[in-house]
């Protein structure tokens, strides 16, 4: 794998989670060493007005709450098992606590899903590779109520087909230029949201993350697409 030290380690405050163990529910939790290092990334795709803090082995990673497609981009930790959390802005106590590990030479995306008071986490490993002069892009699928769902150029041909709630496909190559790219009803073709006039760079990553409520409450967000670089 190749990548772009300025982009990756973005975030100086997660070199501090060399830690080897973690307070929860008064038991410690010790890390698993491995050798080398991992990369990770944090998006909140839960679709309730909250934001929230995220936590590796008791150290708060986030410089501001995370508000809905809010993101951590990739930094660099030890590879390791961490003991993972999320909190509310304005409270440590945990709403969703959950151990992840990272392998050496991972890189990882770990989402925050799922609606107030059914909290979950999801972490993928993201298969990233050179990808020359085209570009890559993935569609991730974090709508609770949404139906299977496709990527479609507008007036062009789907790029992705048939992701479920939780679903996070493969990165897919493209080649780089502006696109409106739509997020279909696989069932009928019906468009739940478009992406206007995105540009596409060469050699970058990109997630097409849909997020939110197809009927949202009052407390929850409505759903939308939104284009997420990852490198």
């Amino acid at each position: 794998m190749k990548f772009s030290t300025n982009a990756i380690l973005s975030l100086g405050l997660l070199f501090t989670l060399a830690v080897s163990s973690c307070k929860k529910d008064d038991d410690t939790e010790t890390t698993t060493p491995e050798t080398g290092t991992s990369f990770i990334s944090v998006v909140n795709a839960s679709p309730g007005l909250a934001t929230y803090n995220f936590y590796m082995n008791d150290v708060k990673v986030n410089a501001a709450a995370l508000p809905l497609g809010g993101t951590v981009p990739y930094a660099q930790v030890n590879a390791a098992t961490y003991a993972s959390k999320f909190t509310s802005a304005s409270n440590t106590e945990s709403l969703l606590t959950k151990s992840i590990t990272l392998s050496s030479t991972g890189v990882y995306t770990y989402f925050l899903i799922g609606k107030v008071g059914e909290l979950d986490g999801i972490l993928v490993k993201d298969e990233i590779a050179g990808v020359g002069t085209q570009v890559a892009v993935r569609l991730v699928n974090l709508s609770p109520d949404a139906p299977a769902l496709d990527l479609v150029v507008k007036d062009g041909a789907t790029v992705i087909t048939n992701q479920f709630y939780k679903s996070v496909s493969s990165f897919v190559a493209m080649e780089p230029k502006t696109y409106t790219l739509t997020v279909v009803d696989k069932s009928n073709g019906s468009v739940k949201a478009t992406l206007t006039d995105v540009v596409l760079g060469a050699g970058k990553y990109y997630s097409v993350l849909v997020r939110g409520m197809v009927s949202p409450s009052q407390t929850e967000h409505p759903l939308a697409a939104q284009l997420i670089v990852n490198l």
